[in-house]
């Protein structure tokens, strides 16, 4: 006749197992919570990076427009008329 408690070798791996498995679920969790972390910085980082070369384009374009005029009106052929 079988008895009704779980031998202890069964309680043994019973435990170890779920001590395998809080541990892989730590892991998992730090694993998510890591890879988490470097997309929310490399998503930062990115909107930083447009964010100046946005920056860097508009003092182009104004320093672009204001040598645009400063050759339009020192320039001989102007005639004056600006």
């Amino acid at each position: 006749m079988a008895s009704r408690w779980p031998t202890l070798g069964y309680a043994v791996s019973q435990d170890f197992r779920e001590r395998e498995r809080r541990k892989e679920a730590r892991l998992d969790e730090y694993i998510g919570n890591t890879a988490g972390d470097i997309c929310m910085r490399l998503v930062a980082a990115n909107v930083a990076r447009v964010k100046s070369d946005a920056t860097l384009s508009v003092r182009k374009e104004k320093k672009r427009r204001a040598k645009n005029h400063a050759d339009a009106t020192t320039k001989k052929g102007s005639f004056g008329l600006r």
